[in-house]
Formats: C-alpha cells, structure tokens, sequence
C-alpha cells in the first residue's frame, strides 16, 4: 500500500509556461507568417524552453504532464486541459502556414492525387 501512494505522490514540480493566446490569435487573424517565433504558440513555447533541462522536459511517464500553463492575458486553472488545449493548438501550428517550416506537399497544392493533407518540410526551413 504504501509504494502504491508514494508512486502516486507528485515528487517533481511542473515548470510553469507563459503563453499569450491573444497574440497567437492575432496572428491568425491577420494570416501573417511568425518568422521569428514570437506570437505562435509553439514560437512562444520554444522560446520558454530553450534553455530549460530537457530531459525533465520531454521524458515524463504516461500521465504526467510536462508543464503547466499560464495564460497573460487570461485566468487559467490548469488542471489538464489548458494544458491538452495549448498542446493540441501547438502542434496544429506546425503544418500550418502561421509557421515557416512546412509546406502542403505538390498533391495537396495542386488538389490532385492522393495524400493531398500532408506536408513537407520547407526547404528555406534552416535552424538558427
């Protein structure tokens, strides 16, 4: 009984991750690109985390959450799903035009074939 509760105690504490959704949506809204990574959600979560432990970021167990979210210009309980929510919009980002690094494939531009929804990486795509 007693190994069961200690595995079920919280031991290590979330970090705490500030995002801005207004700016995110603006964003959208003006159907703008985030060269840079300032406004999107994954340009904001990237900048948070870049010099965070990435091992306590990235290597959780099944039901742990990798961090807690904080909204700036909303009050936010985070107690899962702001969490799942700002997960789910940040990878929607990614094979969105909002960000620069990827494109829909020939098929998905040219609207013939098969496989048009997916995506390629952007070749003008480097890292910085």
């Amino acid at each position: 009984w007693r190994s069961a509760l200690s595995r079920s105690q919280k031991t290590k504490l979330n970090p705490q991750i500030t995002f801005s959704m207004l700016a995110a949506r603006q964003l959208y809204l003006d159907r703008k690109t985030d060269h840079k990574g300032r406004r999107s959600l994954f340009g904001q979560f990237y900048r948070a985390t870049k010099s965070m432990d990435q091992e306590r970021l990235y290597k959780i167990s099944k039901d742990e959450r990798a961090f807690s979210v904080r909204d700036i210009h909303m009050s936010v309980a985070d107690a899962g799903g702001p969490y799942r929510d700002y997960v789910s919009k940040m990878m929607k980002e990614v094979q969105d035009p909002v960000l620069p690094l990827f494109i829909k494939c020939p098929n998905g531009r040219n609207g013939v074939g098969e496989n048009r929804n997916c995506v390629v990486p952007r070749s003008s795509s480097t890292s910085a």
